[in-house]
């Protein structure tokens, strides 16, 4: 089964899908937000370190 990683619900996939149609489905209706957002968006999104990386000397 696969899980949401926005809202940790388990994703249902109907008999003959794949995961991928089933996760889009998901996303498309529960975070239509997500999956409209510009790729720039999630790309810098994604660059963003989460914690100040340590120097090294």
């Amino acid at each position: 089964m696969a899980k949401c990683k926005t809202c940790g619900k388990t994703i249902r996939i109907p008999q003959g899908w794949t995961i991928g149609p089933a996760v889009r489905r998901h996303y498309w209706s529960k975070h239509p937000e997500v999956m409209t957002r510009p790729a720039a968006d999630r790309k810098a999104e994604a660059s963003i370190p989460s914690k100040p990386r340590s120097k090294k000397t």
